[in-house]
């Protein structure tokens, strides 16, 4: 089965012209389409069950690399550049909000972690995690959406020897029994996306050795680091971060996993932080409408 070739431009008076019903067709059948949020909304492109945040210069870049791969024969009446041509010259009316606006708004079913299970997702497969097993999954059985950036770009396969990671993670912790369970525990949380609103907390790494000059290379960062590679993390710089301070959050995303604050102040005011760990977290970006994270969905907390 091949997709058919919507065809979204007429002639009218040897004149290349695009029809707008036909364009957001088009648009449409090739997957884009607007989320809407608890205020305003936001543009998506959805391949299959993989969901992509887009803005409109990644549209025009779809729209015009589709052009040039299609097949001459689909340009019987007019040529192939004058397709782009009017594209192109059209971009006014054809790529702005207002026309946009009208392309169909789906309710998208991601799929998130539960409190029994886990999701891991990889470029050859995803892992569904419980407590006593993983199971190794194809896409095609995945039911419901992921965001894009929630795919590892590496394959996954199952080692029973002993990784360096873990052999980091024992050095740490001078290998006490107890330490490890506590930071492997600080870990699965961190990895898992599944938040209760009951039992809501941060995970804060600090050294050994407490003194008011930096006493780094404990690992702190690298525990932080190594997070990141499994779910995506926004790293902030905690020593100057300012509370106060517009669109102190405005590298949050919708599929944001974990905000990490790194390398913190004596002074780092904790309490300005209860309201994002057990609430809604809301998003202010330049030029943008706010976006508001609910509580479920938002992204947990490194210190």
């Amino acid at each position: 089965w091949q997709k058919p070739f919507i065809k979204f431009w007429y002639i009218e008076n040897d004149k290349t012209k695009i029809s707008k019903q036909n364009f957001k067709r088009f648009l449409e059948e090739n997957g884009f389409c607007k989320l809407q949020l608890e205020r305003g909304y936001i543009l998506l492109h959805v391949t299959k069950n993989i969901v992509r945040e887009v803005e409109i210069f990644n549209i025009k870049d779809f729209v015009i690399d589709y052009l040039k791969r299609s097949d001459n024969e689909h340009f019987s009446d007019t040529t192939k550049l004058k397709v782009i041509d009017a594209i192109i010259k059209g971009a006014p009316q054809h790529f702005v909000q207002t026309f946009l606006e009208f392309l169909e708004t789906r309710e998208l079913n991601f799929l998130r972690d539960t409190k029994e299970k886990g999701f891991l997702f990889f470029s050859n497969c995803f892992v569904e995690i419980t407590q006593s097993k993983i199971m190794i999954k194809r896409y095609e059985e995945m039911e419901g959406y992921i965001w894009d950036r929630q795919v590892i770009q590496k394959k996954f396969s199952v080692d029973k020897e002993k990784s360096e990671f873990e052999s980091f993670i024992g050095n740490i912790c001078k290998n006490d029994e107890n330490r490890i369970l506590a930071l492997r525990s600080a870990i699965g949380y961190l990895l898992h996306n599944f938040k209760d609103s009951t039992n809501a907390k941060a995970i804060i790494f600090l050294d050994e050795k407490l003194s008011d000059s930096a006493y780094g290379r404990s690992g702190k960062g690298l525990v932080a680091q190594a997070v990141a590679k499994l779910r995506k993390t926004i790293r902030l710089d905690g020593r100057n971060f300012n509370f106060s301070k517009s669109f102190t959050f405005q590298s949050v995303t919708l599929d944001t996993a974990i905000i990490e604050f790194n390398d913190v102040a004596k002074k780092f005011n904790f309490d300005k932080l209860f309201s994002i760990i057990t609430d809604d977290i809301t998003v202010e970006k330049k030029n943008q409408n706010e976006i508001i994270i609910p509580f479920h969905q938002s992204p947990k907390i490194i210190i």
